[in-house]
């Protein structure tokens, strides 16, 4: 792939599908901006993962993998959990928080619980602490048959129709939501692979597929209209039963290709192309800024904006301190 391609597409995809998340957080569940951002934001992240999988990988020893995947994913989420966890320190010293309760915290944000109830108000780093995992197994499943890696898959689809995230001690939520990402990151290496990753013969400039971004975008829009079924990650939820757990694999697919077409019309945008290549803080900060602009009392949508533009501010100040802004960032320190 291009470094053009990298810096003015794929930042801007990862800008793109990062403001949706940070918005979607705003929204109350079974709303119309919930199920809409939610039927596709998170599964065209993780397809990402898999179409910008490195063939280098391949020639990679595991130690030196885990070890490149803890500096650029774990680090920052750990920098992240301390710097969250600040406000529930003092209400430890003043007395307003129970020792035990602040251990559950201390031990479910690091380990990334999805639940506030086990976190330092963090939820969204759940995403990074799954998504290592889960990178972890997948530097395994590439050396695979593809018939082993659908047996895999298949596994996988059991697993989570067995078990469900209550069902499973808090410490290991991080682990137990890594594994639905192993599918979404195969994925998206498959395309990769089928693309010689060169997305440019998926988007002609042509009449025909302005035509068909606006159909599939009006899609997008009317389905939760109709249904107020999504997918919901930080659960592994993807439908009450099978057809709707191939309809929701669907628009995911669907929305991740209309993500990637709206990328590449507006690749020039320097506001997406910041939140892209600095999406971490964007994640680990989101909860703890939406917690004051909560209090606002606006609607979902504006408040949503308000976050995410909060949290725009907040990462560019960081800029001023490097080692801090590259550590949170995941980027070499310089």
């Amino acid at each position: 792939m291009k470094n053009t391609l990298r810096q003015n597409s794929i930042d801007v995809y990862k800008g793109i599908l990062i403001s949706l998340m940070v918005i979607g957080h705003a929204a109350q569940e079974n709303t119309f901006l919930f199920n809409f951002i939610y039927n596709f934001h998170m599964p065209s992240l993780a397809i990402l993962s898999g179409f910008l999988w490195s063939s280098k990988h391949a020639t990679t020893t595991f130690p030196i993998f885990l070890i490149q995947r803890f500096k650029r994913i774990i680090l920052p989420a750990f920098i992240m959990g301390l710097i969250c966890s600040i406000p529930f320190l003092l209400k430890l010293v003043k007395g307003n928080i129970e020792i035990h309760e602040f251990s559950i915290k201390v031990i479910g944000t690091f380990t990334g619980n999805s639940s506030v109830k086990y976190n330092f108000n963090c939820s969204p780093l759940w995403y990074l602490y799954a998504l290592f995992f889960a990178e972890l197994m997948f530097f395994y499943v590439t050396r695979l048959s593809k018939v082993l890696v659908a047996l895999v898959t298949l596994l996988i689809i059991c697993f989570y129709t067995q078990f469900k995230i209550s069902e499973v001690p808090f410490y290991t939520v991080g682990l137990f939501l890594s594994f639905q990402f192993i599918p979404w990151i195969y994925l998206g290496k498959t395309i990769s692979n089928y693309l010689n990753k060169d997305l440019s013969s998926l988007f002609k400039r042509d009449t025909k597929t302005f035509v068909l971004a606006l159909i599939l975008t009006f899609s997008l829009i009317l389905i939760p209209l109709l249904s107020n079924s999504t997918i919901v990650m930080a659960r592994a939820v993807y439908g009450a039963n099978i057809t709707e757990f191939t309809f929701h694999v669907l628009i995911a697919l669907v929305g991740a290709w209309l993500i990637m077409f709206y990328a590449r019309l507006y690749k020039k945008s320097s506001f997406f192309t910041f939140i892209g290549y600095r999406t971490l803080p964007f994640v680990g900060f989101n909860y703890l800024v939406h917690g004051y602009s909560i209090r606002l009392g606006l609607d979902a949508l504006l408040t949503g904006v308000i976050d995410l533009l909060l949290l725009f501010a907040l990462v560019y100040l960081l800029k001023s301190w490097p080692l801090l802004s590259n550590s949170i960032n995941g980027h070499a320190i310089k």
